[in-house]
């Protein structure tokens, strides 16, 4: 009789090992700026350190101690590695935007996590290193992207700077609108002035504000162009 092979159980896998995209695209130097503050110069983040952290998001210990057993996974235990730590901010940021903070649901993409005044701490040094881009930077790349000239002169038709514009995300009807409020001459082409106060009315329409031409101008906070 044939001797039967021994069966050999895997060893379990590790949250960070069984995860591929903890972090959402765009949120890597967040995640690892709050990393930096949790762990204050330590290799490894320990439980008072991990408690007085994760108090900011607004949960209480139950919530914290559940997300704390799942990413403290791997030896030695009863600290945060940077790829655990990830694991449980990820957990967090789930549970922020209702989602079951499980493994399962791990690479869902989430906003960036609130963590209070560690959070705001991470915004101002990112901000600092890449300062947000105003209403006369958009509007320049936007123009160059239509195809129109360098020095800002001459007109461009509605046909070139429809898709630039449809980046915006806002209808095409409203689109459609905010073009008739600035051509009014009903020509079909906009100059560089016109189509600044065109990506005006599109902010405003973005931020729900009133739209008003008249109040277009540098300090107009800059409309979201996906991909530009």
């Amino acid at each position: 009789v044939p001797t039967p092979a021994p069966v050999t159980t895997p060893a379990p896998v590790s949250p960070s090992a069984q995860v591929s995209s903890v972090v959402p695209g765009g949120q890597e130097h967040v995640y690892a700026a709050l990393w930096d503050i949790a762990r204050q110069g330590g290799a490894s983040l320990g439980p008072s350190q991990a408690v007085g952290f994760f108090k900011a998001s607004g949960f209480d210990n139950a919530v914290l101690g559940a997300i704390w057993n799942i990413a403290d996974s791997t030896e030695p235990k009863g600290q945060l590695n940077k790829e655990e730590f990830f694991v449980a901010i990820k957990l967090l940021s789930l549970k922020q935007n209702g989602i079951e903070p499980v493994l399962a649901n791990i690479n869902q993409a989430t906003k960036i996590p609130e963590l209070g005044e560690h959070s705001e701490k991470v915004k101002s040094q990112l901000q600092s290193v890449n300062p947000a881009p105003k209403f006369l930077d958009i509007l320049k790349k936007a123009w160059l992207k239509c195809g129109a000239s360098a020095d800002c002169s001459g007109t461009i038709d509605g046909g070139k700077c429809a898709p630039v514009l449809m980046l915006s995300k806002i209808s095409q009807a409203e689109l459609g609108k905010i073009w008739g409020m600035v051509d009014t001459a009903g020509a079909g082409k906009v100059g560089y002035k016109q189509f600044g106060e065109i990506l005006g009315l599109i902010s405003q329409t973005q931020r729900k504000a009133p739209l008003d031409k008249a109040s277009v101008g540098p300090d107009t906070p800059p409309p979201t162009m996906e991909g530009l």
